[in-house]
């Protein structure tokens, strides 16, 4: 009997350790798309607002990227933000970027393009004339 307790505590045991294995937070998923959150910016005419940025997996699981901004429309300016440092305790995470768009006064509405990981994501970029 002393045995079969020992034997069944040692594969409890084994199975604790195997199934604790591995850093939960380091995810290796495919990429699968941009999020952008808006995706579709508002902006008065001559204003300016920002919008976050993660590359997720086919889990919806983020992951770290470096992302680029690119294809602007003519007056629309569109960065990232180099001051953005999301973290989790001390530690900083490239989990998600910001960037910064400003319209100048005058401009059409337009668009611009987030690139990471292979992926592209277009954001809309609707611009609202400014009040009187």
């Amino acid at each position: 009997m002393q045995r079969l307790t020992s034997r069944t505590v040692l594969l409890g045991a084994l199975a604790v350790v195997w199934g604790c294995s591995g850093d939960p937070t380091n995810n290796k998923g495919t990429p699968t798309d941009i999020v952008a959150d808006p995706t579709i910016m508002v902006i008065t005419d001559g204003g300016s607002k920002a919008t976050l940025v993660s590359a997720i997996d086919e889990d919806g699981q983020a992951l770290e990227a470096d992302f680029a901004v690119t294809d602007a429309t003519t007056g629309i300016t569109a960065a990232l933000d180099p001051t953005f440092r999301p973290t989790i305790g001390a530690k900083p995470i490239k989990t998600q970027a910001r960037i910064n768009v400003s319209v100048a006064p005058g401009t059409p509405s337009g668009s611009f393009v987030v690139n990471a990981l292979g992926l592209t994501k277009t954001v809309t970029v609707d611009v609202t004339p400014a009040g009187p």
